[in-house]
C-alpha cells in the first residue's frame, strides 16, 4: 500500500496469456472408481452428458446443475439431432441403450439387443452405426424402422480409443471408421464408405501411421485426422482419391480424442501429453494448448456453438473450458503504416504510402477504405510524411513535389491542399492541441501552419539534409529534429525557434515521454534506443536488446512502458521505472510503425510483408479489470466464524 504499481503494459499483456480457459471441473465419480471418459453436449446445447464411476451424469450445459444420473456403464455417449435420443454403449459387454432425452427414461428396441459400443449417429438422426457382438461388423440402422441397412468390416483391434476415429461427414454421405491390424503387416489408417450403401469410397493409409481419431470439417471438403505418434493429418476429400495435404506435430503424445462443431472457427484434440489442444478449422494451425488435467485427455466435446469445451480424462474429472480464445490482438490485413489512434481511443488511422494510396480507419470491427490520388508521389524512407489528430479524425499528408494534402477522413474528402515549396515533404506532425500543423522538407526547413486558415506562421532552418522526423513536446513548447543520414538532432525552443540543445545522434523516429522530461530516438542504422534528459541533453539511457536496425518507438500513455520495434522480428517492452526490457513479442515481416491507444489497451504495430502490409494489434485488459476477474476466481471470505 502506498508503493508506486510498476505494473505496466507488459504485465497486462502477460497476464493475459497466463490466463487458463477452465471454468468449471466436476469430479462424480468416486476416488478409485472406474472413469470411463465419455463426454458428449446434446445438438441444441441444452444437455452436456458424461460418464464415470459407473454411470452417465446428465447436467444443464448452461446453469452445470446436475439434471439426473442414468446407472449404466457407457464409454460411448451420441445424442441422436431427432427424435430425443441418446445413446449410450460400451465395448465388448454392454449393449447399446436408447433413452429419451425429455423423460430421461429408456427407450426399448428390441432389435438393438445385439449391438454393442460403438454407437454414433449420423447428423440429420437418419442412421445410427454400431458394432455387433459376435462379429468383424460395424452395422448401419435406419432410425425411422430400426432395421439394418448394410453392414462393413470393423478394424480387427479395437480398442477404446478409437471411437473417436468414427465420424459422418456434415451432409451423412460419408462415413469414416479406422482400420489398425498390427499382425502381419501392420497395417493402419481410415476407411471412407458411402452412406447408406457402405459401399467402400477411398482408403486413408498413410505410411503406417496408426491414426486413433478423425472428423470431418464444417464444409465437409476435409478430413482431419490424429495419430498415436501427436500428429495432425489433413486430407483433401475433393481430391479423387482424397489427397494429404498437411501433417502438424504440437502435441508429445497419442491423440484419442477429436471434436469439432458445424459452426465452430475451430477444433479440438485431446492428447495423452494430458492437454486438450485448439485449432483453427480454416489453417488447421494450432492456436492454444489448454493445460490441467493429470493424466491424459482421452475424450473431448464442443458445444453447438464453439463456446465451451468439455474434455475428459482418467484423472477422474470432467473439465469445461472456454471455446472462445482470450482476445490478445487481431490482424488486419492489406493495411499499412500506423497513423495513429483518436483521442477517444475507438478509431485506429492506418496511413497511405508508396504504391498503397488510401487512408483507412479501423473502428472495432468495421473497416473504412478512403483512397486518394496517386499524384504527386508517396515515398517514405523511414519518416512518416503523414499525421493526425481529433477524434473526427483530420490528417495531414505530405507529397514528393512540395505539396501538402489536409484530409477530413470523417467526411471522406480532402479539405486543403497547398504548395509549401519545391522540396519533397518528408515528415509532419500536429501540435498537441491541434491547432498547427509542423512539416519538414528534404532541404532541412521546418515550417508552420495555421490550422484555421492553413496560413504559414513561421519557418526555420533546421538542418543541412532530409528532416526524417518530427516531434512536438507534450506541451507544445518544444520541437524535436532529427534525419537517418547526419547526427544533426537539435531540440527547438517554439518561442524563440532557437536551438535548446543538440542530440549527438541520427534517427529516423522520435518520442517524447508523457511527461515531457525526457524524448527517445532510435535510428535503423543502429539496435538501440537512447533516452535523453530534457532540457539538459544528458543521455539518460541506452536500452540495448534488439539485433537489428530499430523503426519503432512507442510510449504507453502513463509512461511506465516504453514499445520498441526493429528489423529481428521482435517487439520489445521496457519498464522505465528501471530501465530494463521485461517482455518480447514475435512477429513476422519487417515493423514500419508502432502505437499505443491513448486508453494504453492496445499496441498497434505497422508491418511490411513480401507482399503487401499488415498490421497486428496486442491487447491487454485493464488493471481494475483483471482485479475484478481475479476477485471472481478468487472471492474473499468475509464473515467467516471463529473456530
Amino acid at each position: 500500500a502506498g508503493e508506486e504499481d510498476l505494473r505496466g503494459f507488459e504485465w497486462r499483456y502477460l497476464w493475459q496469456l497466463c490466463q487458463g480457459n477452465e471454468s468449471d471441473t466436476f469430479r462424480d465419480a468416486p476416488p478409485g472408481a472406474l472413469h470411463e471418459c465419455a463426454v458428449a453436449f446434446s445438438p441444441e446445447g441444452r444437455f452436456l452428458v458424461y460418464s464415470g464411476g459407473g454411470r452417465v451424469v446428465v447436467r444443464n450445459a448452461k446453469s452445470r446443475q446436475v439434471v439426473t444420473n442414468l446407472p449404466i456403464h457407457a464409454n460411448t455417449l451420441a445424442f441422436s439431432p431427432r427424435g430425443h435420443l441418446l445413446a449410450t454403449a460400451q465395448l465388448w459387454v454392454r449393449p447399446v441403450r436408447l433413452w429419451n432425452t425429455s423423460s430421461w427414461t429408456e427407450v426399448l428396441v428390441p432389435a438393438l439387443a445385439n449391438s454393442i459400443a460403438p454407437a454414433i449417429f449420423s447428423p440429420d438422426g437418419r442412421w445410427l452405426l454400431t458394432a455387433t457382438a459376435g462379429t468383424n461388423l460395424l452395422r448401419l440402422w435406419d432410425t425411422t424402422t430400426w432395421k439394418p441397412v448394410a453392414s462393413c468390416p470393423q478394424t480387427p483391434f479395437l480398442d477404446v480409443s478409437f471411437r473417436s476415429a468414427i465420424a459422418f461427414s456434415p451432409d451423412g454421405k460419408l462415413l469414416v471408421t479406422p482400420w489398425m491390424k498390427v499382425l502381419p503387416d501392420g497395417q493402419a489408417g481410415l476407411y471412407l464408405w458411402k452412406v447408406p450403401t457402405l459401399e467402400k469410397h477411398a482408403d486413408l493409409f498413410p505410411g503406417r501411421i496408426p491414426l486413433q481419431s478423425a472428423a470431418f470439417l464444417s464444409d465437409g471438403k476435409s478430413l482431419v485426422a490424429a495419430s498415436w505418434l501427436g500428429d495432425l493429418l489433413v486430407w483433401d476429400l475433393d481430391s479423387n482419391p482424397p489427397r494429404l495435404v498437411q501433417q502438424e506435430r504440437e502435441h508429445t503424445a497419442y491423440i484419442p480424442a477429436l471434436a469439432i462443431s458445424p459452426g465452430a472457427k475451430t477444433f479440438v484434440t485431446g492428447s495423452a501429453d494430458q492437454s486438450v489442444g485448439v485449432w483453427d478449422v480454416s489453417t488447421r494451425k494450432r492456436m492454444a494448448r489448454w493445460r490441467g488435467h493429470r493424466r491424459e485427455v482421452w475424450a473431448v466435446a464442443m458445444s453447438p456453438d464453439g463456446g465451451t469445451v468439455a474434455s475428459s480424462s482418467p484423472d477422474g474429472t470432467i473439465r469445461l473450458w472456454n471455446g472462445e480464445l482470450p482476445d490478445t490482438g487481431e490482424v488486419l490485413e492489406d493495411a499499412g503504416d500506423v497513423a495513429g489512434f483518436t483521442p477517444d481511443g475507438r478509431t485506429l488511422v492506418i496511413a497511405p504510402g508508396d504504391g498503397n494510396y488510401r487512408w483507412q480507419l479501423v473502428t472495432g470491427t468495421n473497416r473504412v477504405v478512403i483512397p486518394i490520388p496517386p499524384e504527386p508521389p508517396l515515398v517514405f524512407t523511414f519518416s512518416r510524411p503523414y499525421a493526425v489528430t481529433g477524434n473526427e479524425p483530420l490528417a495531414a499528408l505530405g507529397r514528393t513535389k512540395g505539396w501538402v494534402e489536409i484530409w477530413d477522413l470523417a467526411a471522406r474528402r480532402r479539405a486543403a491542399a497547398w504548395f509549401a515549396g519545391t522540396n519533397e515533404i518528408s515528415a509532419v506532425v500536429f501540435s498537441p492541441d491541434g491547432t498547427q500543423l509542423a512539416t519538414g522538407d528534404s532541404a532541412g526547413i521546418v515550417q508552420f501552419w495555421n490550422r484555421s486558415t492553413w496560413a504559414e506562421i513561421a519557418r526555420f532552418k533546421a538542418s543541412n539534409t532530409r528532416i526524417g522526423a518530427l516531434a512536438f513536446s507534450p506541451n507544445g513548447k518544444l520541437l524535436v529534429t532529427g534525419n537517418q543520414n547526419s547526427r544533426e538532432t537539435r531540440v527547438w525552443n517554439l518561442t524563440t525557434r532557437e536551438p535548446v540543445v543538440p542530440l549527438d545522434v541520427a534517427v529516423n523516429q522520435i518520442a517524447f515521454a508523457p511527461d515531457g522530461e525526457s524524448v527517445v530516438t532510435c535510428s535503423v542504422a543502429d539496435n538501440e534506443a537512447q533516452i535523453w534528459e530534457l532540457p539538459s541533453g544528458r543521455r539518460k539511457a541506452a536500452l540495448k536488446g534488439h539485433v537489428g536496425g530499430m523503426v519503432g518507438l512507442a510510449y504507453s500513455p502513463d509512461g511506465q512502458t516504453l514499445a520498441t520495434g526493429a528489423y529481428d522480428g521482435r517487439i520489445k517492452l521496457w519498464n522505465l521505472a528501471i530501465g530494463q526490457e521485461v517482455a518480447t513479442i514475435p512477429y513476422s515481416g519487417l515493423m514500419t510503425t508502432l502505437g499505443f491507444s491513448p486508453d494504453g489497451r492496445t499496441l498497434a504495430a505497422g508491418l511490411w510483408l513480401s507482399p503487401g502490409f499488415q498490421v497486428r494489434l496486442f491487447r491487454a485488459p485493464k488493471l481494475e479489470e483483471i482485479a475484478a476477474a481475479e476477485e471472481e476466481r478468487n472471492p474473499i471470505l468475509q464473515n467467516v466464524p471463529e473456530r
